[in-house]
């Protein structure tokens, strides 16, 4: 029972929490983030690089505001640390740095002064923190790949190569589309935001509720019901929504914990959901 209960706290435990005016300033900030999503992925006009950029920057703010520093961090607050503050601010400085003189960059055929180098590093450094605070140790893998753009002159036979400078990897990661502001990014910055936020609204607006009720009602009392309920599910909102993790965040919030509950594992719970989901 006990191990079931933390299981339950554990989610709300994850994400700082804000009190009073500012919890009211982060739900206006995230409002306005959906709204720009929504505007230049449908009828507004703006760059690849600068849409990637803005993203990125919302991602980044909200990652340091709502993912606490350590795990002895406070859950409850009535303001984000000054750490936190000062990554946001840096964070900003360095996007608003890249739209600004992206362009003039670019016409340089990509000639980079110590000033664009040293925001291209805080920039990575950024990301990095970010990534650790959302996504745990998973940023040490990123971090492998590179280094090796340095310890692969090293490396004996096919895994070898003669090595980048700093300058050049400075340069790829940051400013150009083969690093931060790559695919990956692309791709968060348009589809997934999308369909994530379609996944929200039919969520809070009960239509994920009634799919999984009518799942429920089917195959809930048969052996293995809660595996067949979101197997059902997530294939009733997967030809609605189209997205694996659209399709997660919606129904994986209610067939996940009923699971857990009825005696399977959180391990194989979150199997089943993503396996349906995909």
């Amino acid at each position: 029972m006990s191990e079931s209960t933390d299981d339950k706290k554990q989610p709300s435990s994850k994400y700082v929490s804000y009190r009073g005016a500012f919890s009211l300033a982060v739900s206006s900030l995230l409002i306005i983030w959906a709204v720009f999503q929504v505007y230049y992925t449908t009828i507004g006009a703006i760059s690849a690089i600068n849409l990637r950029a803005w993203h990125c920057l919302f991602l980044m703010s909200f990652t340091f505001l709502l993912f606490p520093l350590s795990r002895k961090s406070s859950r409850s607050r009535t303001l984000p640390s000054l750490i936190d503050l000062a990554l946001i601010a840096l964070s900003a400085f360095c996007i608003i740095y890249l739209v600004l003189y992206f362009p003039k960059i670019a016409r340089t055929g990509g000639r980079l002064n110590q000033t664009d180098l040293i925001v291209a590093g805080c920039s990575i450094f950024l990301v990095f923190e970010a990534s650790r605070r959302a996504c745990g140790n998973l940023g040490a893998l990123a971090a492998l790949f590179l280094a090796y753009n340095w310890f692969g002159a090293y490396l004996p036979g096919p895994l070898g190569h003669n090595g980048l400078t700093l300058k050049r990897v400075l340069s790829t990661q940051f400013w150009g589309t083969q690093g931060i502001f790559g695919i990956g990014i692309g791709v968060s910055a348009t589809y997934i935001f999308m369909f994530v936020l379609f996944g929200a609204f039919l969520k809070y607006s009960g239509f994920s509720k009634f799919i999984n009720d009518f799942s429920l009602s089917l195959v809930g009392q048969t052996p293995g019901g809660p595996a067949k309920v979101a197997v059902i599910a997530s294939a009733a909102m997967g030809m609605i929504n189209g997205s694996a993790i659209a399709n997660v965040a919606t129904t994986g919030t209610i067939t996940i914990p009923l699971m857990k509950q009825t005696g399977y594992s959180k391990n194989f719970a979150g199997a089943v959901e993503s396996v349906a989901s995909t």
